[in-house]
């Protein structure tokens, strides 16, 4: 594959979709919705919401958000209301107590829902429903991921986004009866293979009860250690081609995209990397953490690193949150490096 390492199809093989809106509208990937201060009485939601006015006039609106619990009752409100210009763009932050919290974890996936609405007066401009998850999620040194208070062993696997013979275009059935195999396997996390995935495959590990490591990238701009320093990348045509244009975009798109999925627990900037072994490798890191870090600061950065003992030397493996080990170019030292 000459513009991938794996098999990327061709064409458009996912969804595309026209939203057809009114002037005053919530922004696309416009919320953001977070929980902390979690007891079984209680929860903090947290909701930053983005909206716009592409009209030529001024609107005074009310913005109207409601939590709606897995049953489909009402169970918080906020009311505001707000001053919009015409072709500018408000972000506001809303706060709700949820009480008695039905918490998402792999064995009760459940969600609740964030409507938000847009009225001007008694008209409803704009109606627009994010589902999330009320969770905790930690890392710790010695005992690894915590979901919830409880100590989890992940167990996952590295899947790509294709459906072998089927190809690009997978249809929904065939990607839940994989993930349904998977699951009565004893599969409880899912790596995305080097690249997002279709938006329907993050929905489906939210209601399945999966933990996905959420991968954007498959290489930035070097060439392995024995190829020429020259050489960019690890593909002819690879995104090396477009990672000084387009990396930081394009993480940011996918960040606004999947940030409210409950089913994810961590976001990988890359995988298998030949950066991490060069001196500029912390360095183009650097920025593609802090852009992780100011977008959602919820959940850890990590990349799946190999020649773990040139990353170490650069300092690529020290500057992530959560180290990533892979097989590839003898990635053992775990007790050394833990000590």
């Amino acid at each position: 594959q000459p513009n991938s390492r794996w098999y990327t199809g061709c064409g458009i093989y996912r969804n595309v979709w026209l939203n057809v809106k009114n002037k005053v509208s919530v922004a696309e990937n416009g919320t953001f919705v977070t929980a902390n201060n979690i007891s079984k009485d209680l929860a903090r939601v947290n909701a930053e919401i983005t909206f716009g006015n592409a009209s030529k006039y001024g609107e005074n609106i009310t913005v109207v958000a409601e939590i709606y619990n897995p049953e489909g009752i009402k169970v918080a409100e906020q009311i505001s209301d707000q001053q919009l210009g015409n072709g500018t763009s408000v972000s506001i932050n809303q706060q709700f107590d949820v009480p008695s919290p039905s918490l998402w974890s792999i064995e009760t996936p459940v969600q609740y829902v964030l409507r938000t609405k847009l009225l001007s007066g008694d008209y409803l401009l704009d109606a627009y429903d994010t589902p999330f998850g009320i969770r905790e999620i930690r890392f710790e040194v010695e005992t690894g991921f915590w979901l919830n208070g409880k100590n989890i062993k992940v167990k996952g696997v590295n899947n790509h986004h294709d459906a072998g013979p089927v190809g690009a275009a997978v249809p929904e059935d065939v990607l839940y009866r994989r993930l349904r195999i998977l699951k009565d396997m004893g599969c409880n996390a899912i790596r995305t293979a080097h690249n997002p995935f279709a938006p329907e495959f993050y929905s489906m590990c939210d209601t399945m009860g999966f933990l996905v490591m959420d991968e954007v990238f498959d290489e930035w701009i070097a060439s392995w250690p024995w190829e020429n320093y020259q050489n960019r990348g690890k593909v002819t045509h690879g995104y090396h081609k477009h990672f000084e244009k387009w990396a930081e975009q394009d993480l940011k798109d996918i960040i606004y995209r999947d940030r409210n999925h409950p089913s994810i627990f961590m976001w990988s900037v890359g995988n298998e990397i030949p950066d991490q072994c060069y001196p500029e490798g912390p360095e183009r890191l650097k920025p593609l953490m802090a852009i992780v870090h100011a977008l959602d600061s919820t959940r850890p950065v990590t990349a799946g690193c190999c020649f773990i003992h040139l990353a170490n030397a650069t300092g690529f493996s020290s500057l992530l949150d959560v180290t990533g080990y892979n097989g590839g170019g003898g990635s053992v030292f775990y007790e050394k490096d833990k000590a």
